[in-house]
């Protein structure tokens, strides 16, 4: 299996950080050097970042979308038939090793992630792998850190070029829309990986985040909008998830860190 990392050339703490946990388990990646606002092009803006369409993202959060893209295009080019994709902020488990050791089961995407916040996950594990358990997802997860990706969910990724008008993690992870809605992916628990904010309180040390709110501007809503967007929520996720929890299929909880 391939590994790759994401890290902004200006960010060498992060990889010295993160490079220094892949050594201590045995994990040889290989690094990509993240996309920033400066790096896109006045058509990549027009397209994605233009806030009178229904759906749009900041710069930021574009930029982060192309680097996790230029990370799936790194692996489709090597002949490995899965992939781990980590961002250069995130905490590994000491089980990691022993998960990418396992056979990868039939499945696009396996999230390794934990965000520390509830999820909708199905009430009952599906299978296990190494010292873990595979849960169908419900609604959509934040964080995308750490996740297993096959060659097969990188090709749907990467074909779906409008899909960067949205935050990666919710195209990623979002089972009721396209792409997210063509790919099997499955939540592992307990995770194997955090982002460093979210484990230690108080830490907020975002590259994403502070920068999306503050280049966000001011943005108004068509009435049309305004009801396809609820539509989008309330009727295409929201419904299937409350009807799954009503029936006891899903169950909304907080996935535990195995590095805790």
């Amino acid at each position: 299996m391939k590994a790759y990392y994401i890290n902004l050339a200006r960010r060498h703490d992060r990889r010295a950080s993160l490079e220094g946990q892949l050594d201590r388990l045995g994990i040889k990646a290989e690094r990509i050097e993240a996309v920033t606002p400066t790096d896109l092009s006045p058509e990549q803006r027009a397209r994605h970042c233009n806030t009178s369409k229904l759906h749009w993202v900041t710069e930021p959060e574009l930029s982060c979308s192309l680097s996790h893209h230029i990370a799936l295009r790194t692996f489709l080019a090597s002949e490995a038939e899965h992939a781990l994709v980590l961002e250069d902020d995130v905490i590994l488990a000491p089980g990691l090793p022993a998960l990418l050791a396992s056979p990868m089961p039939s499945c696009d995407v396996l999230r390794l992630e934990t965000f520390a916040s509830p999820q909708y996950l199905r009430s009952k594990p599906f299978a296990r792998i190494a010292q873990g358990e595979l849960f169908a997802m419900h609604g959509w997860c934040w964080g995308t850190a750490a996740y297993v990706i096959s060659r097969r969910g990188a090709e749907i990724l990467l074909a779906d070029t409008e899909a960067l008008s949205a935050p990666y993690d919710r195209v990623i992870f979002n089972r009721y829309r396209a792409p997210g809605a063509r790919l099997r992916s499955w939540q592992l628990v307990p995770a194997l990986a955090i982002q460093q904010h979210r484990h230690v309180d108080g830490l907020a040390d975002g590259d994403i985040a502070p920068a999306a709110k503050a280049s966000a501007g001011s943005r108004s809503v068509s009435p049309l909008q305004g009801l396809r967007r609820w539509w989008e929520s309330e009727i295409q996720m929201g419904l299937p998830k409350t009807m799954n929890m009503a029936l006891g299929r899903a169950k909304r909880r907080i996935i535990p860190f195995a590095g805790d």
